[in-house]
């Protein structure tokens, strides 16, 4: 089948002139890239808790792997191996051109070409040093979890069977790039072989901020919310079978 696309492209070609860098761009063009990216970021997770602030990624949507394994699936092809019952990528644009994107996702294998194809995956590009694995874990029938086992450049779930559901959520962070604050360019696929569930792509940015939006093979408007100088877009889908 065709992909089911959603592509988000900002240029702006009347950017201003570079201003000079202020101490905390100065600190952060200090050391390696990869400590860069650290460093930028704890001194963002830093701030938020001495402001006693919400971080922003509880402003996406919260997702339970234990109530979407309980899901009816009578909707999907009964001859498909798994179900992913949600592909979500939580992204958050700053107004400096840095970003953080969540991967989530969540599938529930039926028989052995489902367990077949799951048992391993590759680990997410951009996790040298700038990103992380935060979850990655079987969930068993009998309501046990067990932790996968991550080895250089995958993820293994090894103690996995038909009806088991695998889980996996990783992070990847990019610093800003000095002179393309203004530039952006996103692409998520709603379905990759498998029935899905539920797949969303849900952008937090700065109040007001938009760009270009292009879908391909499928019909879905993004909801918007407010929230003080932010706004959050979603796009979901749900029941592609």
């Amino acid at each position: 089948m065709s992909g089911q696309i959603i592509r988000l492209q900002r240029a702006r070609l009347d950017a201003p002139p570079q201003r000079d860098s202020g101490p905390a761009e100065q600190r952060f063009a200090e050391g390696a890239p990869d400590q860069q990216v650290e460093r930028l970021f704890a001194s963002r997770r830093l701030l938020t808790e001495l402001e006693d602030r919400r971080p922003l990624r509880e402003l996406f949507p919260a997702d339970e792997a234990a109530k979407l394994a309980g899901a009816a699936l009578a909707w999907a092809d009964p001859e498909a191996g798994a179900v992913v019952l949600l592909d979500a990528v939580h992204l958050i644009r700053y107004p400096d051109g840095a970003s953080e994107r969540w991967h989530h996702i969540i599938i529930k294998t039926r028989n052995e070409a489902g367990v077949d194809a799951c048992r391993t995956l590759d680990a997410p590009a951009g996790l040298a040093g700038d990103g992380e694995i935060e979850v990655a874990r079987t969930l068993k029938a009998d309501g046990r979890a067990v932790e996968a086992e991550k080895g250089f450049g995958e993820v293994a779930f090894t103690d996995l069977g038909p009806g088991d559901v695998v889980e996996i959520r990783y992070v990847t962070r990019q610093g800003p790039i000095p002179g393309l604050a203004e530039h952006f360019w996103h692409e998520h696929t709603f379905q990759h072989g498998f029935p899905c569930l539920k797949s969303r792509f849900a952008l937090l940015a700065p109040a007001g901020w938009r760009a270009d939006t292009r879908l391909h093979n499928i019909a879905i408007g993004p909801r918007l919310s407010k929230h003080g100088e932010w706004q959050l877009e979603v796009w979901e889908a749900e029941k592609l079978a």
